[in-house]
């Protein structure tokens, strides 16, 4: 069923993340919402919480900000609840909340901390929700930067950043404006990601004699090497220090590979 009852949003951080929504849009602004293979949808009965979405998102929507924090808000009672202070609660299936259960399977959404019989069931609960919990985030971080001129040497490992929090490497690589040329011996240019001095590619991505002006290492094609990460060696924690380092065969070119820009996606997982 549809979400009748909104949850206001009173205090706290209102820390946010984008999640891409399901092929059903949210049938309402500030619902609870849960996750479904990886994308939102409203809860069933006793489902854990990811966070309460702030559009009414349409169908297959990305980016929908989410409040994740546990923060204060302003809820529904189910039908004939009346809580004490400090009870935990679990969602029902329009949005409202009921005393949770032990024993019951049902996931806990939060704790009462505020609550007038005669308020006509309203109440206010600190929320209590997954995504601060190790659920992980579709949202993703790209990490850029430029080394413009000619490429006569291998450039120098650069940061590209001290991860701000845990996750993975999902995506390294690189193309340079201008492709060089050398009639006569080899020329390439290949990029390492490395965390905390460690490479996390099982494939460096490079581009080599036969490539174009312009290509980049995201795409096959002629004299293009497709980076490939190892999934066993991707993992980041927040603090690690992430850098790339390059690697140049050249010799006397007829003319130099010029103008390299770089791209490091990372995946977080978000962690309480």
């Amino acid at each position: 069923m549809a979400i009748d009852y909104q949850w206001e949003w009173l205090r706290g951080q209102k820390l946010t993340a984008r999640f891409d929504n399901s092929a059903t849009a949210l049938s309402d602004t500030y619902v609870p919402i849960a996750i479904s293979s990886n994308a939102l949808t409203e809860p069933s009965q006793g489902q854990e919480l990811v966070g309460v979405a702030i559009p009414d998102a349409g169908a297959s929507e990305s980016g929908v900000p989410v409040i994740i924090s546990d923060d204060v808000f302003k809820v529904q009672l189910d039908t004939g609840e009346n809580p004490d202070i400090g009870d935990a609660v679990t969602v029902e299936a329009d949005g409202s909340v009921s005393v949770h259960s032990a024993g019951s399977g049902d996931a806990i959404v939060g704790h009462v901390v505020d609550y007038d019989p005669a308020s006509a069931g309203i109440c206010q609960i600190k929320a209590d929700f997954a995504a601060l919990k190790g659920l992980q985030a579709t949202y993703r971080m790209g990490f850029n930067n430029s080394i413009i001129g000619d490429i006569t040497e291998a450039p120098a490992t650069e940061m590209v950043c001290r991860a701000p929090f845990a996750g993975t490497i999902t995506q390294v690589g690189f193309r340079h404006e201008t492709a060089g040329a050398d009639t006569t011996d080899d020329l390439s240019i290949a990029m390492d990601c490395n965390i905390d001095g460690t490479t996390c590619m099982d494939t460096e991505p490079a581009l080599a004699k036969g490539a174009s002006d312009t290509d980049d290492t995201f795409s096959s094609g002629t004299g293009i090497t497709v980076g490939v990460i190892d999934t066993t060696a991707d993992d980041i924690a927040a603090g690690d220090i992430i850098t790339v380092a390059w690697t140049l065969t050249r010799t006397t070119p007829d003319t130099e590979i010029a103008d390299l820009s770089w791209y490091v996606e990372i995946q977080p997982t978000l962690t309480a």
